[in-house]
């Protein structure tokens, strides 16, 4: 599901840093819910999102909207 749901956006919203903190949020709401599989595959993805912001975006605000929004930000893999 975190697959196909979330891939494309990430990937095709790298370049946006409103994408980029909206997807940190939805990300860190759905680890939350208290299921372990899914807290972890919503850490992945929101790491991956963040590779992929890293990668497009150029200005280091933008870059640090995105890992503050992120509560994995941190986190090593």
């Amino acid at each position: 599901m975190f697959d196909d749901a979330f891939t494309a956006i990430a990937r095709d919203g790298a370049g946006l840093v409103e994408v980029g903190v909206r997807l940190q949020k939805a990300l860190h709401a759905l680890a939350r819910t208290g299921d372990s599989n899914m807290q972890k595959a919503a850490e992945r993805h929101a790491r991956l999102a963040i590779a992929r912001a890293e990668y497009a975006l150029h200005l280091p605000e933008e870059l640090d909207e995105i890992r503050s929004a992120s509560m994995f930000a941190g986190q090593s893999s």
